[in-house]
Parts: C-alpha cells; structure tokens; sequence
C-alpha cells in the first residue's frame, strides 16, 4: 500500500545541500529539477544526482525504464548544450524534448503553458461530445445538464489551476471561450442570447472568476499548512519581481487575490 511505498523510498537520494536542485516524486513518478545559469552546468549537476539514483536503484534492486526519461530544458535565450554534458541513465542518454507531462501538466521549455491548455480545452471538448447524448435528450433538465459540466468537465479545465496561475491572458481568454461554448450547449442557447446572461441564469461564474477563486482557496490553504516544503514556497518576500514566474507571486500581486479577501 502506499504507506509501504513510502517507506520503501524514503532514503531516494536528494540533495538537501544544494538550493538549486530540487527533486519531486510522487508514486512512481519522479522528477529532478536543477537550476543554473548555465544550461551545461546543470546537466553536470543532473548527471551527478543521476548517480546517485542508479547507485539506490542496483542498491535496492530495482530496475529503471531510462528510455522513459525525458530531459526538459527551460531557458529564456537558447545556449548550445554541449554533446558531452548530455546526461545518460544507467547508460542511456536522455532525450531533450521540447515538452514534457508530469502529473497531467504538460510543461514546455518556455513555460508558457500554450500547450497544456490546448490539451485541456480539447479533452474537455471531447468530454462533451461523449456525453452529448445526453445533453441532446430532452428528457434530461437543465439542473442535470449542469451537473454534468460542473462534476465532469469543468474539472478537466481546471486541473491544478494554481500550478500555472501565470498564464496570459490569450490563454484564459480560450479557457473561457471554451467554457461559453459549453454551456451554450447544454443550455441549447440562441445565437442572440448572451453570454453573460447564461452565466448569470446557471448560476455559473466565467471561467477566469472561478480559477482564481479556487487558487485563493488554495494559497489560503497552503499558508496554514504545516508542511516543510509548503512553508518554503511560501517564504518569499518580494513578489513583485517573480510575479511572471511563480503562480503565487502571480495571484497574491494580482486584483483577483485584492477582491477575493474583500469577498472574505
């Protein structure tokens, strides 16, 4: 069971020492993130906690996918990555991809979330469609119809929204466009009906709105968290500068985070 796994990997190695280098792993999902100046410099360090982890994995036995691994490299200008520093795994090089899923996410080297919100939009269209039978069928009210967008397709398009509160504001824009479509659907709207009066007679919040009240809701969480690792992300005083980078500079320096604690 789980509490097995987490004893069986809790001595994984992890450098504590070193602040650029974080690593994450959730079940039997496992990511190395390195930070540096130099994009070769950090592969050097990657190579080096690679190390380690094929010394645990022959010390306790455990056999490695390496042709799985996928190496993700996030930079703003492009520097030439060294054909010598590319890190291997239990002698295997790791492919450089240009985007990578980690625990549903989809992250590409420019951080800039494009790609994982097309997959969203597109999986929650294609939720809609199998169900469409059932949106189609006039023995079904509308308070179901709603159900069934607020319990099975709004949470595709919501998945771990505070991860990638930095997105821009084309992308929210296509978020909410995707979910005015949707509820055009159920509700079986006429052209000229607007979108902000299906809204208001759902009951429905847009999108944008209900995003930032979740990720609210989230921080507000996190900031009475005991956990280590909680605290740490939440230590940093200037948020201004980083609010381009990380999701909760982003959201406290932002009107959504001003209006939501006047709401509370």
């Amino acid at each position: 069971g789980p509490i097995l796994y987490i004893l069986y990997t809790h001595d994984f190695p992890i450098n504590k020492a070193d602040y650029n280098s974080i690593t994450a792993y959730y079940a039997d999902d496992t990511g190395i993130i390195i930070k540096s100046r130099n994009p070769n410099q950090a592969l050097l360090k990657l190579q080096d906690q690679l190390i380690e982890v094929e010394n645990w994995c022959n010390h306790w036995k455990i056999k490695v996918n390496a042709e799985k691994s996928q190496l993700l490299i996030i930079q703003k200008r492009r520097i030439k990555i060294q054909q010598n520093y590319k890190p291997k795994l239990f002698n295997t090089p790791i492919p450089i991809v240009k985007k990578a899923k980690y625990l549903g996410l989809i992250i590409n080297s420019k951080l800039s979330w494009s790609d994982h919100v097309k997959q969203i939009t597109d999986k929650a269209m294609a939720a809609a469609y199998s169900i469409q039978p059932l949106i189609q069928n006039s023995n079904v009210s509308l308070n179901l119809r709603k159900l069934l967008y607020t319990s099975m397709i709004r949470p595709i398009l919501t998945y771990a929204s505070p991860a990638w509160a930095t997105i821009p504001d084309h992308l929210m824009k296509k978020l909410n466009q995707t979910q005015n479509k949707l509820l055009r659907k159920i509700t079986r709207a006429r052209w000229f009906i607007r979108n902000k009066n299906i809204h208001q007679d759902l009951k429905i919040p847009p999108l944008s709105e209900y995003i930032n009240k979740l990720n609210a809701d989230f921080y507000k969480k996190a900031e009475e968290c005991t956990t280590a690792n909680f605290n740490q992300i939440l230590s940093f005083e200037n948020y201004k500068k980083d609010s381009h980078l990380r999701p909760i500079a982003a959201f406290y320096t932002s009107d959504a985070s001003f209006h939501h604690y006047q709401q509370k």
